[in-house]
């Protein structure tokens, strides 16, 4: 069991635009018992995070989404808490690269499309301790 949840559930708050996928997510990480917030869109998501910066332990995001993409959130939010796993997922390699979200400090880029368990042990690696 991953360090974090010795401490308590895990607190993910999960951003995509699409709403079944968001549900998909929900329903997942909830039955591995972690505390689950979704946002349909970057900007609710960011005015979330804002309000309580501690409250999560890692980040979901998709890339592609209406008025601010994943990059643009991930760097919003890095910029509150620099040591905070992001988990970008794109399905548009050519939009934005690997490298870019290395760059800006994001945890894992994940292409589309992907099993569910890779996205799980994704998560649980990103909270790991360094």
């Amino acid at each position: 069991m991953n360090q974090i949840n010795k401490k308590g559930k895990v607190r993910l708050l999960i951003v995509d635009d699409d709403s079944m996928v968001l549900f998909l997510y929900q329903e997942y990480f909830e039955e591995l018992d972690f505390v689950v917030t979704t946002c349909r869109n970057s900007k609710d998501a960011l005015a979330l995070f804002k309000e309580n910066p501690d409250q999560f332990d890692a980040v979901l995001t998709d890339y592609s989404m209406p008025e601010m993409t994943g990059s643009h959130l991930s760097q919003e939010i890095l910029g509150i808490r620099n040591n905070l796993p992001i988990i970008l997922v794109t399905g548009y390699d050519n939009l934005f690269s690997e490298e870019e979200a290395k760059n800006i400090g994001i945890s894992y880029y994940l292409q589309k499309p992907f099993e569910f368990d890779r996205l799980e042990k994704i998560v649980m690696d990103c909270l790991k301790p360094a």
